[in-house]
C-alpha cells in the first residue's frame, strides 16, 4: 500500500497555515471632556477642596503578593473596574475670576483651587489606569478578548473518529487502526494531522450531539460512526457543517438515501450480504431452494425479503418469523424438513444461533446454514460444537489483507487487529491522503473522496453519488468454523465473494 512519501504540493507553503494574530484587547476610549460649567453667581462662596487621597502602593508584578498594608490601600468598590457603579468623570469645580479690591487674596485662592483641580484630575486618572491591579483581589472579571473568526482553521487541520466503546473489541481495534494511520502519516508529513476522538455511547440523543460536538472547525473529515442507529441520528449534523465522514462498519442501505452529501462508507450493504449468500447457496454450495429464519427487526425482513426477490438465484420456500431466544426451535426446524428445505438462511444472534444449529442436527437435517455475521462471535462456535460443522457466514469485514499493515498494528498495539481494524484504517488512510495531496479544508476533501478508485490495504474503492460503495468494488468474505486444533474456537475467512 502506497503511503504518503511527504512530497509537499505547490499549494503548501508558508501561507498555507498561517497563525492567527494573537487575541487584542482593544485601548481604552478616550475619556469625554465634560462640559465647561456655568460660572456660579458672584455671591456664591468656594465648596471646600475634596480631601487629599493617601497615596496607591507601588504596582506589583504577578508574581508578587500584595501584602496587608497594600490591601487595605485599596481604593473604594465603585472606583474599581467591573464594579456596579462605574467611576464617572472628576468633580466639577468651578474657577472664580478674583474679586474687586482684594487682588492678592483673590489670586491665592485662584492659584489654590486650580493646584486642587490638577490634583484631583491626576488621582482619578491613576485610580482609572491601575483599577486593574485591583481586579484579581475583587474578582471582578477581566473584559474579554475580542473574538477572531475564520472560515479556514489555522495549522495544521485534524481528523476525527466517531467511536461507540460499548461495541468492546471491534469499536477498541477501529480506533487503533485510525491511530496507527495518524501516527504513520505523521512520520513523513511536514505538518502533524491531530486526532480528534469521541464516543456516542449508548446512542442516545444526547450522547451523541456532545460526541459531535467535539469535531471543531479544524478537523476536515471523520472515521465513523460504527453503528447504523449512529448514522441515523449524526448524517444531517455533518451535512449541515459539510464535514465528509466515512463510515467503516455501519451496512443499512437506508443510510445512502437519506440526501447526506457528506456519507461514505467502505463497507458492503446489508443488501450486498444478501446477495452474497444467494450466490454462496446456490454457486458454491449447490442448493437452491432455501429456508429463511429471522427475528421481526427490519433488517432481518430487508434481507430476507432481498433473498426471495423473483428471479434470484435461489428459491425461498418458506420464512419462520420468531422472537429472540424462543423456547424451543421444534417447530421451526419441522416446517423446514416437512417443505424439503436443501439449506437454511439464519439472521439470529450468535447464542441461539448455536442452539438452533444443535436442534436441526440433532433432527436429521445435515444440510449448509448460512448466516450473518453474529456467526462470527466465538461464542457461536462455543455453543454449536460439532453441530456448526457446515456453516457458513457472510460478512463485509475480513481479515487484513495487507501484511504490513497487519505487522505494524502488532508492533504497535501486541495485539491482533481483527477484522474491523482494515477497513477503519483504510478510510482515515483516505482522509489523510486527501489532505496530503493539498486538500485544507471540507470542501475539498469532500471533492477528493468523489475520484477514485482508491487502491488501500482492503483493495480498490470507489464511491458512488449517494456515497455507497461502487458495485465492482463490493467483497464479501465467507467464513467457517475453525476445523484445526486450536483452543479458541472461532470461523476462519473461506472465501472472497466479489459482487460485479
Amino acid at each position: 500500500m502506497e503511503m504518503p512519501d511527504g512530497r509537499l504540493p505547490e499549494s503548501f507553503g508558508e501561507a498555507a497555515f498561517p497563525e492567527l494574530k494573537p487575541f487584542e484587547i482593544p485601548s481604552p476610549a478616550k475619556p469625554v471632556e465634560p462640559p465647561p460649567a456655568a460660572p456660579l453667581p458672584k455671591s456664591a462662596s468656594l465648596p471646600a477642596p475634596p480631601p487629599k487621597a493617601s497615596a496607591r502602593p507601588a504596582r506589583t508584578s504577578p508574581q508578587q503578593k500584595r501584602g496587608p498594608q497594600q490591601k487595605a490601600a485599596k481604593q473604594p468598590a465603585q472606583a474599581r473596574r467591573g464594579a456596579a457603579q462605574p467611576p464617572g468623570p472628576p468633580p466639577l469645580v468651578p474657577v472664580l475670576k478674583a474679586q474687586p479690591g482684594g487682588k492678592g487674596k483673590g489670586a491665592t485662592a485662584a492659584w489654590v483651587t486650580i493646584a486642587a483641580v490638577v490634583v484631583v484630575t491626576l488621582i482619578c486618572c491613576a485610580v482609572a489606569r491601575n483599577s486593574g491591579d485591583d481586579d484579581d483581589d475583587a474578582g471582578a472579571p477581566a473584559p474579554p478578548a475580542r473574538v477572531v473568526e475564520s472560515t479556514a482553521p489555522a495549522g495544521c487541520p485534524a481528523i476525527g473518529f466517531l467511536g461507540a466503546a460499548e461495541l468492546g473489541t471491534d469499536a477498541l481495534r477501529a480506533r487503533q487502526a485510525v491511530q496507527l494511520a495518524v501516527k504513520t502519516y505523521n512520520r513523513t508529513s511536514r505538518c502533524s494531522v491531530r486526532l480528534v476522538e469521541a464516543d456516542t455511547k449508548h446512542a442516545a440523543p444526547s450522547d451523541v450531539t456532545a460526541a459531535l460536538n467535539q469535531f471543531g472547525r479544524e478537523v476536515l473529515g471523520v472515521v465513523g460512526p460504527l453503528r447504523n442507529v449512529d448514522v441515523g441520528q449524526a448524517g444531517f449534523w455533518f451535512d449541515e457543517r459539510e464535514l465528509p465522514f466515512i463510515t467503516p462498519s455501519a451496512g443499512d442501505p437506508i443510510a445512502a438515501t437519506f440526501g447526506v452529501k457528506t456519507f461514505h462508507r467502505l463497507y458492503p450493504t446489508d443488501l450486498d450480504a444478501a446477495d452474497a449468500a444467494a450466490t454462496l447457496l446456490a454457486s458454491r454450495l449447490k442448493t437452491t431452494k432455501v429456508f429463511v429464519v429471522r427475528h421481526t427487526f427490519d433488517t432481518d425482513k430487508r434481507i430476507a425479503d432481498r433473498l426471495a426477490r423473483t428471479g434470484g438465484p435461489v428459491q425461498v420456500v418458506g420464512t419462520a418469523e420468531v422472537e429472540v431466544a424462543p423456547s424451543s426451535w421444534a417447530p421451526v426446524v419441522d416446517r423446514i424438513r416437512s417443505l424439503g428445505a436443501e439449506s437454511v438462511y439464519f439472521t439470529g444472534f450468535a447464542g441461539e444461533a448455536g442452539i438452533f444449529a444443535k436442534a436441526l442436527r440433532a433432527a436429521g437435517f445435515a444440510g449448509p446454514m448460512v448466516g450473518t455475521e453474529a456467526l462470527l462471535d466465538p461464542e457461536y462456535a462455543t455453543v454449536a460444537g460439532p453441530a456448526g460443522a457446515n456453516t457458513f457466514a457472510t460478512c463485509g469485514c475480513g481479515d487484513p489483507l495487507d501484511a504490513s499493515f497487519a505487522a505494524a498494528f502488532r508492533a504497535e498495539f501486541k495485539e491482533e487487529p481483527g477484522r474491523r481494524a482494515a477497513l477503519a484504517y483504510d478510510a482515515a488512510t483516505l482522509l489523510l491522503n486527501a489532505i496530503g495531496d493539498g486538500a485544507r479544508d471540507r470542501a475539498a476533501v469532500q471533492t477528493a473522496l468523489a475520484r477514485g478508485p482508491f487502491y488501500l490495504s482492503q483493495g480498490a474503492y470507489r464511491f458512488t453519488t449517494t456515497g455507497d460503495l461502487d458495485r465492482d468494488d463490493v467483497v464479501v468474505n465467507v467464513f467457517r468454523p475453525d476445523t484445526s486444533a486450536t483452543t479458541k474456537p472461532g470461523m476462519l475467512p473461506v472465501a472472497a465473494l466479489h459482487l460485479t
